[in-house]
């Protein structure tokens, strides 16, 4: 299919960007980072119901802001940049060293020439209850940093979406980064979602989890999210307290596993039922955890 008519806008800086949101937000603007998503949209006149629904008439590129590409390694944190991609995220050494679950999430997302193109700050930005990269983010306690005319805010990954294809940012509000915690305690973290296919499909269920340890190999803190289970990302606070003060065993993993499928909230459509979804989401977070775990435990060990 063809795109439709509309103005492309190249800022250099994000205020500049931010601005030009603010002055067409009545025309019809959206940000474009990668492209992945919004020019399939476009093309098949595909609009989200959220608050920026209109036909699009202006697209503000931010290809040209330098800054956003970076990612930027301090001793307490990892602050992955809106325009760094897929691929440059699952092959950063640090990334890959303390965020594996983001890692595996950003695997997970399209083929290889989606994930060499697609971002990290666009696949959360859409606010896809399937979105690969939005478990793993919440998991790791992300912090979404972001820029508008008004001056920035820090908002926390868990509370960005707010429904199907809705999240928190104002019409002239970008997202400059993604920042995460680098813990000090033994830690592992891990993502998988079960889908009809192997590859290029969006998942039936996804759950992301992060444990770190104490030195007896019990659970300091965990967090375990869940995705296409529910209008957004559900944080499983039921899971994570099973786990909380134990250690590795069946009964713990169990314990877990049954929280977690209590907190989905499927729905039947045509790529599973709720029944199915719920079971599946025990069956993914009790693995998820265990991988985790052993992670964290080999950090223990030395």
């Amino acid at each position: 299919m063809i795109l439709p008519n509309f103005t492309y806008l190249e800022p250099h800086s994000l205020r500049e960007a931010c601005a030009m949101l603010g002055s067409h937000q009545n025309k019809g603007a959206r940000v474009l980072a990668g492209g992945t998503d919004i020019l399939v949209d476009l093309k098949q006149r595909i609009f989200v119901s959220d608050q920026r629904m209109k036909d699009v008439s202006f697209l503000v590129s931010l290809c040209k802001i330098s800054d956003l590409h970076e990612v930027i390694v301090s001793d307490s944190t990892i602050t992955i940049g809106a325009l760094v991609t897929m691929t440059e995220l699952s092959e950063h050494p640090v990334i890959r060293q303390h965020l594996n679950a983001l890692v595996e999430g950003a695997s997970e997302v399209g083929s290889p020439l989606v994930r060499n193109r697609g971002t990290l700050a666009g696949n959360i930005a859409n606010a896809r209850p399937a979105a690969d990269t939005a478990g793993p983010t919440i998991a790791l306690n992300g912090i979404i940093i972001t820029e508008r005319q008004q001056g920035g805010r820090r908002i926390e990954a868990a509370q960005f979406c707010t429904a199907p294809g809705k999240n928190v940012l104002q019409q002239d509000e970008i997202i400059r980064a993604i920042e995460f915690p680098i813990s000090v305690s033994p830690k592992g973290s891990a993502y998988a979602k079960l889908a009809v296919r192997k590859a290029l499909d969006i998942s039936i269920v996804g759950v992301a989890a992060a444990v770190e340890l104490k030195n007896d190999g019990s659970c300091r803190h965990a967090h375990v999210c869940l995705t296409s289970v529910g209008p957004v990302p559900i944080v499983s606070s039921k899971a994570a307290t099973a786990l909380i003060g134990k250690s590795l065993s069946d009964a713990t993993l169990f314990a877990a596993a049954k929280a977690a499928s209590e907190d989905a909230r499927p729905i039947d459509d045509y790529r599973g039922s709720a029944w199915y979804r719920k079971e599946m989401a025990g069956v993914l977070t009790k693995r998820i955890v265990k991988r985790s775990w052993e992670q964290a435990l080999k950090e223990v060990q030395g």
